[in-house]
């Protein structure tokens, strides 16, 4: 397979992540692992709130909804490192 370029580009840009995989249970299962330590359980309910945000957003709606004062730059970090050891 080949792929067509525009001899000008610089750069190609891929978005395999939702677009090529399906990592969508691997995402979830790493929020439900780092939430559980906060005592918050991410149902499909709370997981499907989630779509298009990102981790620091998505922290800052859990507190909102949870009543917590997580910092998102530790359970962003926290979550990411749980996707790379499922993923």
């Amino acid at each position: 397979m080949s792929i067509q370029r525009d001899p000008r580009a610089r750069a190609l840009i891929f978005d395999l992540d939702g677009t090529l995989l399906d990592t969508m249970a691997v995402h979830k299962q790493a929020w439900r692992e780092t939430a559980v330590s906060y005592g918050i359980d991410i149902t499909d309910e709370v997981f499907d709130d989630f779509a298009g945000r990102t981790s620091h957003d998505i922290v800052r709606v859990l507190n909102e909804r949870f009543g917590t004062t997580m910092d998102p730059d530790v359970l962003a970090l926290a979550k990411d490192q749980a996707y790379v050891r499922h993923a």
